[in-house]
């Protein structure tokens, strides 16, 4: 497995993050992570440089809409993507919208929200339709892009569901990661990820010039 060029970044300290990883090098390469400390299942991990960053908003959708943009710029420009995008269709007769994932980068679009009523208050989520799209973006990840975006995470991925082990594969296999986190989960993001996880400004000029350096950065190493 390849460091990246630039600084390096340990990845000893973050146990919630670090047993992901770990996991999905177990699992990848059928043997046992480097080293196993006693405390947690932390995994000697040093001299492993990875990328994972995340974008928040405050306005209803404006995620979703940036990271959309994000997608179909790159993809414009010839990158090689995997992960999902989110489209919100408001709904006449429903304050709610429905919400549909795209499966990057020319998957098939997957409605992951339940109609339960205009007065309900449960959860919309469909867990079935979330882990459909989890499967096709596990799977894509053996083409080798060279970004995986992530639309959300989640209260699915603050359990440790969801697309929470596809962010260790993608990280385990040297593949950056791109999340958009709200404000109702980012306590448990960064409880996640700890200090591993690098903050961009939510415009698409911002994370733009980090896919750029970062995939200098890779060319350079390879």
């Amino acid at each position: 497995m390849n460091g990246r060029g630039g600084s390096t970044a340990p990845l000893g300290s973050n146990v919630p993050l670090v047993c992901a990883f770990g996991d999905a090098i177990a699992r990848l390469s059928g043997r046992p992570p480097q080293t196993v400390l006693t405390q947690g299942l932390v995994y000697n991990l040093m001299g492993f440089e990875m990328h994972l960053a995340y974008v928040t908003t405050t306005d209803r959708g404006a995620t979703d809409r940036l990271l959309s943009e994000v997608a179909e710029r790159l993809l414009d420009k010839g990158a090689r993507l995997s992960g999902v995008v989110q489209t919100n269709t408001e709904c006449a007769d429903n304050s709610k919208c429905d919400m549909d994932l795209r499966v990057l980068p020319d998957g098939e679009t997957i409605r992951i929200s339940q109609s339960l009523g205009a007065h309900s208050r449960g959860c919309r989520l469909d867990p079935a339709a979330l882990e459909q799209a989890v499967g096709y973006v596990t799977a894509s990840l053996a083409e080798a892009p060279q970004l995986l975006i992530i639309n959300k995470f989640g209260k699915h991925e603050s359990d440790g569901r969801g697309f929470r082990p596809v962010i260790g594969e993608a990280l385990a296999l040297d593949i950056p990661v791109l999340v958009g986190v709200n404000g109702l989960n980012a306590d448990k993001f960064k409880a996640f990820t700890g200090e591993e996880a690098e903050a961009l400004e939510p415009n698409l000029d911002t994370i733009l010039a980090w896919f750029d350096r970062i995939d200098t950065q890779s060319n350079a190493a390879a």
